[in-house]
């Protein structure tokens, strides 16, 4: 429970980190926000690196969290573990 817990944790905080990326690379014309990346060039580099492994993190989380509720399930599921 815990592990899926964290595991959207993870991916929401990965989704916002990425909006943020987006509206950094991109702007947003709605808001009046503009373009940042042509100004710090390896600040963005920098975080798109780091939006890439959290992403990659956060896949592993849910690995991780979908191999646990298999084995969770495998061992007290249909019965087994009820007197």
């Amino acid at each position: 429970m815990h592990m899926q817990v964290m595991a959207y944790f993870t991916i929401s905080a990965v989704a916002v980190a990425m909006e943020a990326a987006m509206i950094g690379k991109y702007g947003s014309q709605q808001f009046q926000w503009m373009k940042t990346c042509h100004l710090y060039k390896r600040f963005c580099a920098q975080a798109g690196g780091a939006v890439a492994c959290a992403v990659a993190a956060s896949l592993n989380m849910v690995g991780v969290s979908l191999v646990s509720a298999f084995n969770l399930f495998r061992l007290y599921g249909s019965g087994k573990g009820r007197k």
